[in-house]
């Protein structure tokens, strides 16, 4: 999470800095994004066969080489960048596929909510931390001497080191991960599909991509650029986003406890588009930074409550499959609207029309999720109430991995 919401800032000002247009930057952002979706699949696959801990730890390994490479690239190689930019994304594509079905496979359903919570928390305080590095390295190697370019390429140098700390850790899980019973002789009727259950819950986080894809790629070329801000102050500003996204994170189990998910999850991602438009109504600097962390707030903090309540619904051997597609289909949405983005921005001179396709992806999340998502069965729940029952004498409760690998 440090090195992502480091390279987040770094490798659109750096691609900026080499003179490539937005266009060009949409290019290399969207091919950060694509391992996702090229490669979730596939390596769901290999994860449910026992190799969830290599992948893991070789992923940040090969992002390291991509920083790399981009960090030593001239100018004028705009398809070696967006190979090299393709490499820096497959750590996440490693995470965000296999992360998920093993962590709740080790969480009682009644704490899902929570654990999730937390583990979002984590991930967009240790972002935090990487706006701030992001901010203060071009400024700390600028202090000695370094023009623009090669300060921002020095400092993705140095946000390298994080990958390889990151695949020495995963390396050190145990092997091949936590173990789940599922409920005892449950199985698909005949002529019955999850697949339609698993499309609509991963359909919203299509739209949610869009909006990300949109905005937070080009957030702080927006700031830099747009607003006149200073590498540091913009850091400083993401950084201090991201402690607003944490808390939003945290607190928002309770309110889901007060009013249920679907009214909280509709009202906080409809809080966060509006804030999103209002970027553009000619405010001063402190409110455009008070919108910028309600967005944060409202937004990211709802990211885990929404997958603990998608969970919910998915039964236990379909999990790994729920999280490939997750995967997926945020890669899809977010690597298309991230080169749509470029484009949008470079054929009308700002970000305020491509901002605005953000919020309203957005807002088609709140909407699917208030109409259809509470319409969908609890599968996933009524499995871990069953699994949860005393085996009766004399019968076998099949347990499976994590990743869904037969029992």
């Amino acid at each position: 999470a440090v090195r992502l919401g480091a390279v987040l800032l770094l490798l659109p000002l750096l691609a900026s800095a080499r003179g490539y247009t937005e266009g060009e930057i949409g290019v290399l952002i969207s091919a950060a994004s694509l391992p996702l979706l090229v490669l979730s699949l596939p390596i769901m696959w290999l994860g449910r066969r026992g190799w969830n801990r290599h992948l893991l730890a070789a992923a940040p390994l090969l992002a390291a080489v991509g920083l790399l490479l981009f960090a030593s690239l001239p100018p004028d190689r705009l398809a070696t960048s967006a190979a090299a930019a393709f490499l820096t994304g497959l750590g996440g594509a490693a995470f965000w596929t296999l992360g998920d079905p093993i962590l709740v496979a080790a969480t009682p359903a009644a704490r899902r909510t929570h654990v999730f919570a937390l583990k979002f928390a984590c991930w967009i305080s240790g972002f935090a931390v990487g706006g701030a590095l992001g901010g203060a390295l071009p400024t700390h190697f600028g202090r000695l001497g370094l023009e623009q370019g090669a300060a921002l390429a020095g400092a993705l140098l140095i946000v390298a080191a994080l990958d390889l700390s990151t695949g020495a850790t995963f390396w050190s899980l145990p092997v091949p991960g936590p173990l789940a019973a599922s409920a005892p002789g449950r199985r698909t009727p005949p002529g019955q599909s999850r697949w339609p259950l698993l499309l609509a819950l991963v359909l919203p986080e299509a739209f949610v991509a869009v909006g990300y894809g949109s905005v937070k790629p080009y957030l702080s070329l927006f700031l830099v650029e747009g607003r006149g801000f200073s590498t540091a102050a913009t850091g400083g500003v993401l950084s201090l986003a991201a402690v607003a996204g944490g808390i939003g994170s945290l607190g928002l189990p309770l309110l889901i406890a007060r009013v249920g998910s679907v009214p909280a999850l509709v009202a906080c991602r409809g809080l966060g588009a509006t804030a999103i438009v209002l970027w553009f109504v000619g405010l001063g600097a402190p409110l455009l930074i008070a919108l910028v962390c309600l967005c944060f707030a409202t937004i990211d903090g709802t990211e885990g409550s929404f997958v603990a309540a998608a969970l919910e619904r998915v039964p236990p051997p379909n999990r790994g499959l729920f999280s490939g597609l997750y995967a997926l289909f945020w890669s899809l949405g977010s690597a298309g609207a991230s080169f749509a983005g470029g484009q949008i921005q470079g054929a009308t001179g700002g970000f305020a029309v491509a901002f605005t396709v953000g919020a309203a992806g957005y807002l088609l999340f709140a909407l699917w999720v208030g109409v259809v998502f509470p319409r969908l069965p609890r599968l996933g729940l009524e499995s871990d109430d069953a699994a949860s029952q005393p085996t009766p004498p004399g019968e076998g409760a099949e347990v499976e991995l994590a990743l869904g690998n037969s029992p």
